[in-house]
């Protein structure tokens, strides 16, 4: 297996070197316990014994260590605990020895081996004198008589903390190697052997049957059935191609194994046979069983982090001598005398492509070849725009040069935030790039630092593309729109209605942001500006998606008391998320234009298939106030969130509510006793009565109390059901 295998699964977990807690990996196995501790080239480690504690202490000093993942792997039959007091502190659950080497210059590896057991005495037998066998020494005559056949070399395998481990090799203990009946019977020289009786000479081996006669066979029969095709006598099998008959050939577990080798374990099993061109014969016994992969395999996982030996350097990718004069060089090199097209030449192209910024004909031409540079291929994805992440996945980017890394944070979708010490190499390598790459992708790079709080970096971007002078005039109003400080609303609206007026390839973008800042402001969009949108909408054919043009002309005609136009394009989203998130927008406008026209229709429209989440609980609570305030009862409890009270609304005419109204809102019983007989009386009188005696148990055996407390059960039932006929109390008197 190859070194950075091992590397990949000795590493994987392990986060950047910046992390504060580098953790410990473990693994169990058969005669030991291992742990896996990151310490770094330069620091040594001392070991001391106290009982059945072992203190490793480091120089310099080493990090703090996360050992929670300890015990996801590692039992405790030897480790009994582990611990961090500035030294790591192993506690044993035996008398074990400890076994400590550095891996790889970076890992310190602790191996907890088991007690070491007195060894039994063994009785050497008598050496028979040594055989000669076709004149070559026999180390097996050596041997006592009765010692059991060596089992064959065990493949190895990795282990959970990442180093190589011995995978146990099948058991071969009560099974006899038979012999290979398609190879030839060695020739025997002269043997000597030791003086033993005189026995039976064993019965001359019958010669293995010959691979010809099978192929001969094989094709007598082929011609047999070839003949009885023609006469009519058989036919094909229905709905099947005339080949299905061919014979075919298989090559053993031999051939695969080497294969498996070869790739280091990293790739899943291979089938133990594969199918080519030629006999459909195939023989196997139980002593090919055993040597059958047992299916385990080592999971493929994604390396630490970039490859050192990677460049990018794609300034390089050019002799710098003008489109026109390199290209056509470079497309004669794509075939050869017979039209195939060269990887090569295909790579160059596209790298080219690359250069000049080119991402869908960089991909065409890199994929030509069927294994494309893997690097090299993903720059131009993420320079086509495709969905990203597109890049290979790491886990870790701690040695990723400052190319790799500004090209993979690119290609995030924009989730991850740069460390303090990765802005400076990506700020560097977008330097580097050549000038008409800087312009495509340094827009895009100094707004995704600016929404990450690199205020600083995405301005030196900015400046640097102002000062470079290639950016149009709109370009640079957009961008500065995003990474200056935001000026009055009244310029930025002039000016991105200049943007829309000059360049029409920033219509969508600049009219989306018109729309979106008028809806901040809380001001309506004229007509005239919202017609245009929609013909834009049209022109572009904007699919409905959060934070787009399609989004904004939505929220847009519901601020200008064009709700029924909203919620007409609201019929086209089947995406529930989203639906959901819209309906909450139109919910929160409408309560903070205070529209309760808006806001009864959405309820009634969309007020069933709205979800009742956390998020939504405020929101919610002052829909329903603002509904009691208008005496919309119905559609107060079904827009109120489940349990919570519902709080009285600082609306204009929260007030005109009648004084007995505001008292069962809020559950002022005593204001509700002076009302005129009635069940709203009777309930609060009831409510005093029974806050004011005494709690006490009731006897279960005292019947007589118990049937008192069921009639008045069903009074209050009763006296409720008349409540609910009668309407609110204010309405009663």
């Amino acid at each position: 297996m190859r070194i950075w295998h091992l590397i990949v699964a000795l590493l994987i977990g392990l986060g950047p070197a910046h992390a504060q807690d580098l953790t410990v990996r473990s693994g169990e196995h058969d005669g030991f316990t291992r742990l896996v501790v990151p310490i770094g080239a330069e620091r040594d480690w001392a070991v001391d014994e106290a009982g059945s504690e072992r203190r490793i202490s480091f120089s310099p000093e080493g990090p703090a260590f996360d050992l929670t993942a300890v015990f996801d792997r590692a039992t405790r039959d030897r480790l009994g605990s582990i611990a961090m007091d500035g030294d790591l502190v192993l506690t044993l659950a035996c008398d074990c020895p400890l076994s400590l080497f550095r891996f790889q210059e970076t890992f310190l590896v602790i191996d907890i081996l088991d007690p070491e057991d007195e060894a039994p005495p063994t009785e050497i037998a008598e050496t028979p004198p040594e055989t000669e066998i076709g004149g070559t020494e026999a180390q097996a005559a050596s041997a006592p008589a009765d010692s059991a056949p060596v089992a064959p070399q065990a493949v190895t395998a990795l282990d959970d903390s990442g180093l190589a481990a011995p995978r146990p090799a099948p058991n071969t203990d009560r099974v006899t190697p038979l012999p290979d009946p398609f190879a030839t019977p060695p020739r025997l020289e002269t043997v000597t052997l030791p003086q033993r009786a005189p026995a039976e000479a064993a019965p001359a081996p019958t010669p293995p049957p010959s691979t010809a006669s099978l192929a001969e066979a094989a094709d007598h029969l082929a011609e047999q059935l070839a003949r009885a095709a023609a006469a009519g006598l058989v036919e094909a099998q229905p709905e099947e191609p005339l080949s299905i008959g061919d014979p075919i050939v298989t090559v053993g577990a031999e051939e695969t194994a080497d294969v498996s080798a070869e790739t280091g374990g990293d790739m899943a099993p291979m089938p133990d046979t594969e199918t080519l061109p030629g006999l459909a014969l195939r023989a196997e016994t139980a002593f090919d069983a055993l040597r059958h992969d047992d299916g385990a395999g080592v999971t493929a996982q994604p390396p630490l982090s970039c490859t050192p030996e990677a460049t990018l350097n794609i300034a390089d990718w050019s002799a710098g001598l003008g489109f026109e004069q390199e290209i056509g060089r470079l497309r004669a090199r794509l075939y050869d005398d017979r039209d195939q097209v060269q990887p090569d030449a295909a790579a160059d192209l596209a790298r080219y492509y690359i250069y000049h910024g080119f991402g869908h004909e960089a991909v065409f031409w890199f994929e030509q070849d069927p294994n494309p540079p893997p690097l090299e291929h993903a720059v131009a994805r993420v320079l086509r725009g495709d969905p990203g992440p597109v890049f290979p996945a790491i886990d870790g980017d701690a040695h990723c040069g400052g190319a790799e890394l500004l090209w993979r944070y690119l290609d995030d979708p924009g989730h991850r935030r740069l460390a303090e010490d990765e802005e400076g190499p990506v700020l560097q390598a977008f330097a580097a790039l050549p000038a008409g790459l800087r312009d495509i992708l340094g827009p895009d790079l100094a707004r995704r630092l600016q929404s990450h709080g690199a205020v600083a970096a995405a301005q030196d971007i900015s400046d640097a593309l102002t000062r470079g002078g290639r950016l149009s005039t709109n370009a640079e109003r957009m961008l500065d729109m995003d990474i200056s400080p935001t000026p009055a609303i009244a310029t930025t609206l002039s000016a991105l209605e200049e943007v829309m007026r000059t360049d029409r390839s920033r219509t969508p973008d600049a009219m989306m942001r018109y729309l979106a800042l008028h809806r901040e402001a809380g001001t309506a969009v004229s007509p005239d500006w919202l017609i245009a949108a929609e013909a834009l909408l049209r022109e572009t054919a904007a699919a409905p998606e959060p934070n787009g043009l399609w989004h904004e002309i939505l929220l847009s005609h519901a601020a200008s008391d064009e709700l029924g136009q909203s919620l007409e394009m609201l019929a086209d989203v089947q995406e529930r998320a989203f639906r959901q998130q819209i309906v909450t927008e139109l919910f929160r406008g409408a309560v903070e234009r205070d529209d309760l026209s808006a806001m009864i229709l959405l309820s009634m429209a969309e007020g069933e298939a709205w979800v009742p989440t956390r998020a939504t609980t405020a929101l919610r609570q002052a829909l329903a106030s603002r509904f009691l305030d208008e005496g919309l009862t119905s559609l107060a409890l079904a827009i109120a969130p489940s349990g919570q009270p519902i709080a009285p609304s600082a609306a204009p005419n929260a007030q005109t509510l009648a004084p007995e109204d505001q008292a069962w809102r809020v559950g002022n019983w005593e204001e509700l006793l002076p009302v005129e007989e009635g069940p709203y009386a009777g309930f609060a009188t009831r409510i005093l009565e029974d806050q004011a005696a005494p709690a006490e148990e009731l006897p279960v055996e005292d019947l007589a109390r118990l049937t008192v407390a069921l009639s008045e059960s069903a009074e209050t039932r009763d006296l409720i059901q008349e409540m609910l006929r009668a309407g609110p109390p204010g309405a009663a008197n």
